[in-house]
């Protein structure tokens, strides 16, 4: 039986340490403790998500230029913010990320995408407010 893949993310980090101090996570905190997966058990599957903004961060500018990542499962899309350009994958059957399938699959697609663009939005209201 092939194990699942259990994406962990540098915001797990924090939540994990403290667990491990025997203090509480805040809940505001985005993290989740990796104590379970260092146990031996399975993580509750989730979407990773990676971002790479080019360009300076100044007070309130929101971010207009970039590439952000996410995998869920098997699937990985990347998507280019100034080119408005996909790129979907099947990880487990396009390791080396050489066939882009965006089209073929336009719902995994579509869904990956809609993530990105909800947190990217996001980001730039909390920017937009100051935060």
């Amino acid at each position: 039986m092939e194990r699942a893949l259990n994406m962990v993310q540098q915001v797990d980090i924090p939540p994990t340490i403290l667990e491990l101090a025997d203090i509480p996570v805040a809940s505001w905190m985005e993290g989740r403790s990796l104590i379970p997966l260092m146990r031996g058990k399975e993580l509750p599957s989730r979407y990773s998500l990676s971002m790479h903004i080019e360009g300076i961060m100044r007070n309130r500018h929101k971010i207009m230029e970039g590439t952000f990542a996410v995998w869920e499962g098997d699937y990985k899309l990347i998507y280019y913010l100034k080119d408005n350009k996909s790129l979907l994958f099947n990880l487990r059957n396009d390791p080396d990320e050489i066939n882009n399938i965006f089209e073929k699959d336009a719902e995994t697609g579509g869904r990956l995408l809609s993530f990105i663009k909800s947190d990217f939005r996001k980001a730039n209201e909390r920017i937009g407010k100051g935060e």
